[in-house]
């Protein structure tokens, strides 16, 4: 009976012993301040990552909060959460606060000495943290955060090598401004590279219609759109897939939330490892260790993190990704997980089988053509490099006795390729001295020289053979060489692979020549048209927009706008009758007369009258150039014009109706001297708008042949009424590439809008 007694005894003392036990192994409490909402991905990954840290503890009691401070962030509502918080937690004490991105720091450094006094703080998600932010504040530490725009920058030029263009999606609110200093300044040691497009503060629709329209090799970086130009409120989640899908260029980023909705990757802010972050450093705390002693992270835990769709989509190998990346959305399929060793595995076999059938047929002739192939690689450029018909010859002796047994005397011919223009045909070329040469020959050399012209390739035969270069800039492009053994086809092939190697180094150098002088003209020629429109529509009480896209790499088209004095504006538009260099020299000619006899001289037939006769003089290749010239007077509102043959213009009304003006037909300017030109005038009305354009806009073509036209040119004016001036000519120019599709543009297109 007493043993059954002291049992109990025992068992009621354990019992009793571990709940003291749990009751004296202290809770820690801890608060989480975040500065936005729940369901906000950025937020809800920070608060996953905290939790994930404290929960390798059951006494860790965790107690979160939600500032909710995109909605409204102002000082009063910041003291309205202080009366919240001082109510609902009177009484209430924490071991440690964190908090989460920059409204939360604030808040604790303003209010924590208040509500929580002498409670650590640890942060994180602080843009660009620096102790001067918290002056005055103590017991804290956190972690910084940080884009890497340099590190998304390197990737994207390592990972996209050809990128001209990389366009910037942006917003106008203050930590999107914040955003693009912190670009911009990332972005200077790149500009020698790429070009960048800041996309800022526009309407969804118009941004989607400038992604669907970015030239090839262009890249997309987000780095903010939470609020349109109409005041459209979006969430990345929301018009992240819009853009996506608006666009087929590859679109990066710099923050992980962005992951999966669009974006390829990049260097992304990670709010789950900031959170993991502020956990650890919490952890500290709660173990003992003085806060004081535990310095700022100041080194953003960012992560490489890519979406494995849009690698998929944007045929980017993931053998190219930097080391330590995160990718999400990869398939678990076996042959995905191990498709690499699968396929190394594969192709090793086959590289082994392929390599024994071929060195057991032909090892011997594979070494020749290894050995003459790296000669051509290494060598053959440098006979591009000549001095003198001598050297170029000393060259190509040294070069030729490497790659093949020869004679050290090759012939060198000129041959020239003379095309006729009226039938179209071909005839060979050669001076009487090399048809000497070419005679004196054995009968089997100069048919092989004949074979290699008609068929405009190498021959061999025997101990004979023919280079052939199809540069007509050397000064010896047929060569005769003989050899001292017989020459066989794989000799032919390497003398072929030779001269076609000498052939397009000296030509790339030539056409680069010639690309080179023709980028330099269009940057002239396009230098000489005026751009300043913001500041001649602010000084003039009117809103202007002007374009010109030319057809090849310079034009013939033009535009002009200046003020002949206070009350009258001047606008033109005019279309040479001929493409290429001479168009745009004749343009800026025209352009220049016309300013010049637009001197004191506000009547626009004068104008044009003077410029005819000045063009007119001495005009030997007999170009012309059509123009429509309008005098604006400020103050009367009335419009004077003349035309000297262009396409008519149109004016708008302030509530879309478009009219086409109709001038009285002139003559070309250019063509005859002393012909005369009649001035009109029209009476206009507030917010009525005039219209310019060349005919490169309703003459152009889709695939179909079909007219653009003015119908549709009506339409778009009519469509677009209510757009700025630089919305309207947008909003035509999309009109017209819609239409045209892939069709070459065969004319150059210049357009004018004027709203007075």
């Amino acid at each position: 009976m007493y043993k059954y007694i002291l049992v109990i005894v025992l068992a009621i003392s354990f019992f009793t012993t571990s709940l003291l036990a749990a009751e004296n192994k202290k809770n820690t409490r801890i608060l989480l301040i975040n500065s936005y909402s729940q369901g906000y991905a950025w937020t809800d990954n920070i608060v996953q990552g905290i939790e994930d840290i404290l929960s390798e503890s059951t006494n860790n009691i965790l107690k979160i909060e939600y500032m909710d401070t995109k909605v409204i962030n102002t000082s009063g509502y910041y003291r309205l959460l202080h009366d919240l918080y001082a109510k609902k937690y009177h009484g209430s004490t924490f071991d440690i606060i964190i908090t989460s991105d920059d409204d939360a720091f604030h808040f604790a450094e303003q209010y924590r000495d208040e509500l929580f006094p002498g409670t650590p703080v640890v942060f994180c998600g602080v843009n660009n943290f620096n102790p001067s932010m918290a002056k005055g504040f103590s017991n804290y530490t956190g972690v910084n955060e940080e884009a890497d725009f340099t590190a998304n920058l390197e990737l994207i030029l390592s990972l996209h090598p050809k990128t001209q263009r990389i366009y910037v999606i942006n917003d106008r609110m203050t930590t999107a401004e914040s955003l693009k200093q912190e670009f911009s300044q990332a972005a200077l040691p790149f500009q020698n590279k790429v070009e960048f497009v800041y996309l800022d503060d526009l309407a969804l629709a118009d941004l989607k219609e400038k992604l669907a329209v970015v030239p090839s090799q262009s890249v997309i970086f987000y780095l903010s759109f939470f609020k349109d130009a109409r005041g459209q409120s979006y969430t990345p989640e929301e018009v992240l897939p819009i853009l996506s899908q608006a666009t087929t260029a590859p679109m990066y980023g710099a923050v992980d939330y962005m992951l999966g909705y669009g974006i390829v990757g990049g260097m992304l802010k990670s709010s789950y490892y900031q959170g993991k972050t502020a956990g650890k450093l919490a952890l500290e705390i709660l173990s003992g260790v003085d806060v004081a002693g535990i310095s700022v992270v100041t080194k953003s835990p960012n992560q490489y993190m890519f979406d494995f769709n849009q690698l998929q989509r944007h045929s980017i190998s993931i053998g190219s990704l930097p080391a330590n990346r995160i990718i999400v959305n990869e398939p678990e399929t076996f042959y995905y997980r191990f498709k690499q060793l699968i396929w190394t595995t594969i192709a090793i076999f086959t590289t082994l089988l392929g390599f024994i059938v071929i060195l057991l047929f032909n090892i011997r002739k594979r070494k020749r053509a290894q050995r003459g192939l790296q000669t051509i690689i290494t060598m053959a450029s440098s006979i591009v490099d000549y001095q003198s018909l001598e050297s170029f010859k000393t060259a190509l002796v040294e070069q030729l006795s490497v790659l093949l047994p020869i004679k050290n005397n090759p012939l060198l011919l000129k041959y020239t390729a003379q095309v006729e223009t009226e039938g179209d045909t071909q005839s060979q070329s050669m001076s009487d001295r090399d048809q000497s040469i070419i005679r004196q020959l054995p009968k089997q050399a100069a048919q092989l020289i004949g074979s290699a012209l008609n068929e405009k390739r190498c021959a061999v035969n025997h101990k004979h053979g023919v280079a052939f270069f199809k540069s007509q800039y050397l000064p010896g492009n047929v060569i005769y060489i003989e050899g001292t053994k017989g020459l066989d086809d794989l000799d032919r092939d390497l003398l072929e692979i030779f001269a076609n190697n000498v052939t397009m180094s000296i030509e790339n150098i030539e056409k680069h020549k010639i690309e080179k002088s023709l980028e330099t003209a269009r940057q002239i020629q396009m230098s000489m048209l005026p751009t300043t429109f913001g500041e001649f529509s602010q000084q003039h009480g009117v809103d202007l927009h002007a374009f010109l896209i030319a057809a090849k790499e310079v034009g013939g088209d033009l535009y002009d706008f200046f003020a002949i004095d206070e009350d009258n504006l001047c606008f033109l538009v005019g279309d040479v009758s001929d493409k290429g260099v001479p168009a745009a020299l004749f343009m800026a000619m025209a352009k220049s007369l016309i300013r010049s006899a637009a001197e004191n001289n506000i009547c626009p037939d004068q104008i044009i009258t003077k410029a005819n006769n000045q063009l007119s003089r001495n005009n030997e290749q007999s170009m012309f150039v059509t123009v429509f010239l309008a005098v604006y007077n400020v103050k009367n509102q009335k419009l004077s014009f003349t035309s000297a043959g262009h396409n008519p213009p149109y004016i708008l009304s302030q509530n879309g109706e478009v009219k086409m003006l109709r001038p009285l037909p002139g003559i070309v300017l250019g063509a005859f001297p002393g012909a005369s030109y009649t001035a009109e005038t029209v009476d206009l009305q507030k917010g009525e708008s005039l219209y310019i354009y060349s005919d490169g806009v309703t003459e152009a073509m889709n695939i179909d042949l079909e007219l653009f036209g003015e119908e549709r040119l009506e339409s778009a004016l009519a469509k677009y009424h209510q757009e700025t001036s630089a919305g309207m000519n947008q909003g035509v120019m999309s009109e017209l590439q819609n239409f045209v599709q892939n069709a070459p543009q065969s004319d150059d297109i210049s357009m004018l809008y004027v709203r007075f």
